[in-house]
């Protein structure tokens, strides 16, 4: 939780430092643009594995013990080099992995057959 705060106050921060220098160019119309920041997430993940015979919903929150909160930051650069034009680039990062060991067992019907997942089978996951 003190993690939390502290991105929020340097968040505050930062764009409180940064509206003295915007009153001289209108909302919209600065030539460059920085912003850094960042946020709180929620998830709730849940996910039906499923053929065309049916299949199981698991959440991956509570099957592999991802974080339901998360801090995210947030970063963005853009440029007006027209007035009607302007490229921007942002970057955020979701990236939730993990692994984790099933604790009820699962099917997965698929073309190929289907697959029983047993309780204890390890479970992988991972981000972009």
């Amino acid at each position: 939780m003190k993690k939390r705060v502290s991105v929020f106050c340097a968040a505050l921060a930062l764009a409180l430092a940064s509206t003295g220098a915007a009153a001289e160019t209108a909302f919209g119309e600065e030539t460059f643009v920085a912003r850094l920041g960042g946020y709180f997430s929620e998830f709730d993940t849940n996910v039906k594995l499923s053929g065309p015979n049916g299949g199981d919903s698991i959440n991956l929150e509570d099957a592999l013990g991802l974080d339901s909160g998360q801090t995210v930051f947030r970063g963005s650069l853009a440029w007006r080099f027209a007035p009607r034009h302007r490229i921007e680039l942002e970057y955020v990062d979701f990236r939730r992995d993990a692994t984790g060991t099933s604790t009820r067992s699962f099917t997965v019907d698929t073309e190929n057959g289907t697959y029983l997942f047993d309780v204890g089978a390890t479970l992988e996951t991972s981000g972009p």
